[in-house]
């Protein structure tokens, strides 16, 4: 199946409500909410994903979060088996290659990745052979901010890369 892929920029704070975990983590959890699918949800940092766990917590959303290399097989077996179990938190570091989860068929991306190679590989995690269902990609980025600044920037990058002459 073919990946569909969009940017989300999310306004501030001050332009409409939000819970306690924040106008980014409010958008993503009720993101996930409007969806049946399962899905992938990738920060570079864990505080942040401790905020996102609290706020899919308080959607009624169920969700695993690997803690320790013991426990991956067990989470994954998990979240591929139980249908109650729509979002698999992850660190992008730590977990964005050497996996196949076509069980899921969303990523979302919380901020712009250091690393443009680490996003390619998170947003294969899903969208691999096997895949039967359309795949969908969400970044989140606030607008006029680094983030902004720095979607912008890999952008000017992915497109200087396709306009290169492949090496033969």
């Amino acid at each position: 199946p073919e990946a569909v892929s969009f940017t989300l920029a999310v306004k501030s704070a001050a332009s409409r409500p939000v819970r306690t975990f924040g106008t980014k983590i409010a958008e993503l959890a009720t993101d996930v909410a409007a969806h049946d699918d399962k899905c992938l949800i990738f920060a570079e940092w864990d505080p942040i994903l401790d905020i996102v766990a609290h706020a899919l917590k308080a959607f009624g959303i169920g969700y695993l979060r690997p803690v320790g290399s013991r426990a991956w097989e067990a989470t994954l077996r998990t979240f591929r088996q139980e249908p109650d179990v729509r979002a698999l938190l992850l660190n992008v570091k730590t977990a964005s290659a050497g996996l196949t989860l076509t069980e899921a068929s969303r990523v979302y991306l919380l901020h712009p990745l250091l690393s443009t190679a680490s996003e390619a590989q998170a947003i294969g995690r899903i969208h691999r052979l096997g895949q039967t269902k359309p795949t969908h990609v969400r970044r989140y980025i606030i607008e006029e901010s680094i983030e902004d600044r720095l979607h912008a920037r890999q952008q000017r990058r992915r497109r200087e890369d396709d306009d290169k002459p492949a090496e033969s």
